[in-house]
């Protein structure tokens, strides 16, 4: 038996031949990865092949071995947005459907509570405000939901910065971070706001804008079966209950102790989202 205390990934890890078939498509350059059998597969030889060295990886050798496997197949990278991460986290929670539409359609419903229970309470608000003065009539709604999903940790009075973080910067916790390649808070609530994705330090994906790398960074906990840290539990739990709808069951509720105090302009469902911001926000 292998000692699993001394042996680790080596920087020398090389990517295994795959089954027949999927070796041809890989050498004809298909985007099999698209398929999900496909990209099952990749998968599973991937960690057979990691499990020669080690049983339990840790989060950076999962990033290096895929790392290596995009170096040896380069069209297998995602060119822009956040590629297949939730579509893993909608495979992994099948009742999810499409993520990013929940957390779109969530997050509408809550925008302006969010925003009104913040107000004052950041720096990042005045720049919010300054950016929907210059945004057109079109695009307040997005805007809007980008703002809520930025702020949403100052109504949990958790730390923004250890969830979004400026520039080249060395993410200060291992947990998934999003990293803006902007040096200033600015442009972040525009459409066009390049951002990485970083678990453990290392980079896992790329995107365009704060909302896709922020949905992103929340499919990581599930991807990679993560807990979440202290410093951010409660904004995680709220999203994962009360905007998309994951309830595994063994997390445990947010606190409420006063009754709802609002009726909300949004359908039945996402009343309780609104009502839990509100009696949480009273009792910090």
């Amino acid at each position: 038996m292998n000692n699993e205390n001394t042996l680790r990934l080596p920087a020398s890890f090389e990517i295994p031949r795959f089954p027949k078939n999927l070796q041809l498509k890989l050498d004809n350059k298909e985007p099999c990865h698209k398929n999900p059998r496909d990209r099952h597969t990749i998968i599973r030889v991937l960690y057979e092949a990691v499990a020669q060295y080690t049983m339990y990886p840790t989060n950076s050798e999962y990033v290096q071995a895929v790392k290596t496997l995009v170096m040896k197949y380069p069209f297998l990278k995602d060119r822009e947005g956040n590629g297949y991460l939730c579509n893993e986290l909608g495979w992994i929670q099948p009742t999810t459907g499409n993520v990013s539409q929940r957390f779109r359609e969530g997050l509408s419903c809550v925008a302006a509570k969010v925003i009104d229970l913040t107000q004052g309470k950041t720096p990042l608000y005045q720049l919010y405000l300054d950016a929907r003065e210059e945004a057109l009539t079109d695009d307040l709604p997005d805007l809007d939901t980008r703002a809520a999903l930025l702020f949403l940790p100052y109504v949990f009075k958790e730390k923004l910065d250890l969830f979004v973080i400026l520039g080249e910067v060395h993410p200060k916790t291992p947990y998934p971070t999003v990293q803006l390649l902007h040096e200033d808070w600015k442009p972040v609530f525009s459409r066009s706001a390049p951002n990485i994705v970083k678990l453990d330090g290392s980079e896992v994906c790329r995107s365009s804008c704060i909302f896709e790398g922020i949905i992103s960074s929340f499919c990581l906990y599930f991807v990679f079966n993560l807990a979440y840290p202290k410093h951010l539990k409660n904004t995680l739990i709220f999203l994962q209950k009360y905007i998309v709808k994951i309830d595994e069951g063994e997390d445990q509720p947010l606190p409420i102790t006063v009754t709802r105090q609002i009726n909300p302009p949004c359908i039945d469902h996402h009343a309780s989202a609104i009502s839990v911001l509100q009696m949480w926000q009273k009792n910090l």
